[in-house]
């Protein structure tokens, strides 16, 4: 019985490049996560406000519309500032200034108009080289702000649980393989 992989060999399918490339940014993305904490506590150390203590300086719009919560953020020049752990992806739109943000897969500097995808598990460090504009999407049928954080953000690393959607790939394959 032939299949669709017969035409790749197994060492195709894992090879030692492949193999070094997960572990090494597995390695980096846990590296990341250390320091991201590490900087964190060290703001915190400094009196520097993190997270929600910055919606006093810096407050966040809530607005809402058919199971969607939509959150606006505004920022001076050269803040720093370490986002929420996103429980769930997202799309993140930055629609005036110029940032920095910083994540394990390094550092990029943005310029409004901007967008992208924010995946779940992710946290980034970010300073503003100019005044800053940021508004994010969410699903939720919550109505209350605080109530909604609760279930789009993490407390921590220690409760994030990736979704990797290779792995239903990686289940279509082995069963491919098993016939």
């Amino acid at each position: 019985m032939e299949t669709k992989l017969d035409k790749y060999s197994s060492k195709d399918l894992v090879t030692t490049d492949t193999y070094n490339k997960v572990i090494t940014a597995h390695k980096k993305e846990q590296q990341f996560k250390e320091k991201a904490e590490e900087f964190t506590k060290a703001l915190i150390a400094k009196g520097c406000p993190v997270r929600e203590e910055t919606y006093k300086d810096y407050p966040v719009n809530h607005r809402f519309a058919d199971g969607l919560y939509i959150r606006e953020w505004e920022s001076q020049p050269n803040c720093v500032g370490v986002t929420e752990i996103h429980a769930q992806s997202n799309p993140i739109f930055l629609l005036e200034g110029d940032v920095t943000l910083l994540t394990e897969f390094g550092a990029e500097r943005i310029v409004a108009p901007w967008y992208t995808i924010t995946p779940k598990g992710t946290q980034r460090i970010l300073y503003t080289h100019t005044k800053a504009k940021f508004v994010t999407v969410h699903r939720s049928d919550l109505l209350d702000d605080k109530s909604i954080r609760k279930h789009l953000f993490f407390g921590s690393y220690k409760d994030v649980v990736k979704d990797f959607p290779e792995v239903e790939q990686l289940k279509k394959m082995i069963k491919t393989l098993k016939g």
